[in-house]
């Protein structure tokens, strides 16, 4: 009998070792899943500032194709284009 208890001793502490690497590993996955959040946050919010640098720039155009185009009319009209 003395065997079999050892055998059961031995079995448990193999669960207890398990269990314990079992908790780590379920801290590891908790914090890897709390720096993805944060990666998909930084993510949300690298696009939203993307969209608005892009709205920006097409107001930046939009304001220098107005300018181009007064600039030309003045230019006619002031005979200052080239004939050719």
């Amino acid at each position: 009998m003395a065997e079999q208890g050892d055998i059961l001793n031995f079995v448990g502490e193999q669960f207890r070792r398990l269990n314990l690497r079992f908790d780590k590993l379920e801290l590891d996955i908790m914090d890897i899943k709390s720096r993805i959040m944060v990666v998909e946050e930084g993510q949300a919010s690298m696009s939203s500032r993307i969209a608005t640098v892009e709205v920006s720039s097409a107001q930046i155009i939009k304001r220098l194709v107005r300018v181009e185009t007064r600039l030309d009319r003045i230019e006619r009209r002031l005979d200052l284009v080239d004939a050719h």
